[in-house]
C-alpha cells in the first residue's frame, strides 16, 4: 500500500510541475466546487495532486513503523501501537489517494499544442538524438553521425537559428538522407520509440490484476 500511495504521489509531483504556468501541459480536472487560490483568484493551483504527495509520505511512515517491529522472547505487546495505528491508516490512506487519482485521471486535461511548442523551443535541438540515428543507420557511419550532428546543434545552441533548417541545409547530410528522410526525424510525434505499447501492456496487466484481486476479495469475504 505504501508503494501504491509513492507511485500516486509520484505522478501527482508529475502533474504539479506540467501545470505549472511556465510550462502549462496539463492540468487537473476543475469543478464549480473548488476554490482558487486564497490569495490569488486568477490561479488553480494543483491541490489535490499535493494531497497524493502528502499521503505517500504518511504511507511510507506507517510502513517504516509497521517493518520496525521487533518483539522480546517469544512475545509482547510493543508491536500492538505500530500495527493498530499503521495498519487502518494505511488502508485509509490508499483508498483516498486511489480515488482522488482515479477522478484526476479521468478528467486530466492535456495541452498538446503548449506540449509541442515546449518540446520546440531552443530551436528543436530535442530532436538531435533522433537525426543522429537515422543519420548512423544510413551512413553505416555511428561515431561520425554523432560528430556531425554535435557540430550543427552546438552551433544552433550558441548562435542561435533551428535545428531543422540547419541540418537540412547542410551539403555533407544529402548524401545520405533525403528531405523527405529528415522531415521524419525532426517529428516529435514520430520519435516515442516503443512508448505505446508499453503503455498498452501496462493496461493490460493491470485489467488483469484486476480480476484476479476482485475474485481474491470475493472468496475471502465469503469465508467470513
Amino acid at each position: 500500500m505504501a508503494m501504491i500511495c509513492t507511485t500516486l504521489g509520484e505522478m501527482g509531483m508529475e502533474i504539479r510541475d506540467l501545470q505549472r504556468n511556465e510550462v502549462s501541459e496539463v492540468s487537473e480536472p476543475w469543478g464549480d466546487t473548488q476554490f482558487s487560490s486564497s490569495t490569488m483568484p486568477q490561479k488553480q493551483n494543483p491541490e489535490p495532486s499535493e494531497w497524493l504527495t502528502g499521503l505517500a509520505r504518511l504511507a511510507r511512515g506507517f510502513s517504516a513503523s509497521l517493518s520496525e517491529i521487533q518483539t522480546q522472547h517469544e512475545r509482547d505487546i510493543s508491536r500492538v501501537a505500530p500495527e493498530f495505528y499503521g495498519i487502518p491508516n494505511l488502508f485509509l490512506h490508499t483508498a483516498v489517494a486511489v480515488k482522488s487519482a482515479t477522478r484526476i485521471f479521468s478528467g486530466l486535461q492535456v495541452h498538446k499544442e503548449r506540449m509541442m511548442k515546449n518540446l520546440m523551443e531552443h530551436g528543436g535541438l530535442i530532436m538531435a538524438e533522433s537525426v543522429k540515428l537515422g543519420l548512423a543507420e544510413k551512413s553505416k557511419r555511428k561515431v561520425w553521425a554523432h560528430q556531425f550532428v554535435h557540430d550543427i546543434a552546438i552551433e544552433v545552441a550558441t548562435k542561435g537559428g533551428d535545428f531543422g533548417d540547419a541540418v537540412m541545409h547542410h551539403k555533407d547530410i544529402k548524401q545520405y538522407l533525403t528531405l523527405a528522410d529528415i522531415k521524419a526525424l525532426l517529428k516529435p510525434e514520430d520519435y516515442i520509440g516503443t512508448a505505446a505499447e508499453q503503455v498498452a501492456n501496462v493496461r493490460v496487466q493491470a485489467q488483469k490484476r484486476r480480476g484476479i484481486v476482485k475474485k481474491s476479495f470475493r472468496k475471502t469475504l465469503g469465508s467470513f
